[in-house]
């Protein structure tokens, strides 16, 4: 795992580590599924050590050196004294998932409402969304293409109303495809009078046309 737990990153770090101990077999030691066996047992009357158990902590201290490995200095102050990997996972748990969410309903509510104003170049409107879904993705909720694309174009506003009802038809155009063409679009109507026909939206909708004939 190369992904160090962050504030702002905890369900992608959970992802890989899961995936991590998942692949080795061990899930249950985080989850409450494989407890600690006894740590001693009967033998013909007299307890000895239980090899299991024995076996047990071995391999529950490597889970834990495992997981801490990705934690920051600052990070392991939260797990200091945690005496299992599961009870160390339920407090990560704790620390930073209720965190996450948050972060993630206030990243949705940005993208929903992220509109290109007049005061705003393209520039700047493209680049607050790719922020928006690049912090999206760092938390491990990355945002679908046809969405970005979508919301791209329906938040640009009445300005652009004939270009984005024309990307919209199908076969509608990728998120790093409709990027170009907008940028295209912008700089034909900087030099152009309004009424004429934008070239790359006509190029773009006659390759479709010719698409659907096929």
């Amino acid at each position: 795992v190369t992904l160090k737990l962050k504030q702002n990153n905890y369900l992608l770090w959970e992802t890989q580590i899961i995936s991590l101990i998942e692949s080795q077999g061990l899930l249950g030691f985080i989850n409450g599924d494989t407890p600690s066996p006894a740590q001693e047992i009967d033998q013909n009357g007299i307890q000895i050590i239980n090899i299991d158990y024995t076996s047990w902590v071995k391999t529950d201290k490597l889970i834990k050196a495992w997981i801490t490995g990705t934690l920051s200095e600052e990070e392991l102050g939260h797990v200091v004294g945690t005496k299992s990997s599961n009870e160390l996972w339920k407090v990560l748990s704790d620390t930073f998932s209720q965190a996450s969410e948050a972060r993630e309903f206030e990243l949705q509510s940005m993208m929903q409402y992220h509109k290109k104003t007049e005061s705003m170049t393209l520039t700047q409107y493209v680049s607050g969304f790719k922020t928006i879904f690049d912090q999206l993705n760092e938390i491990g909720k990355p945002v679908p293409d046809k969405t970005k694309v979508f919301l791209l174009l329906t938040n640009l506003g009445p300005t652009y109303e004939a270009f984005s009802t024309t990307m919209l038809k199908p076969p509608v155009p990728t998120y790093f495809e409709i990027i170009p063409l907008l940028h295209s679009h912008e700089l034909r109507n900087k030099h152009h009078k309004p009424a004429e026909v934008n070239q790359s939206m006509a190029f773009y909708s006659n390759t479709n046309n010719k698409g659907k004939g096929r």
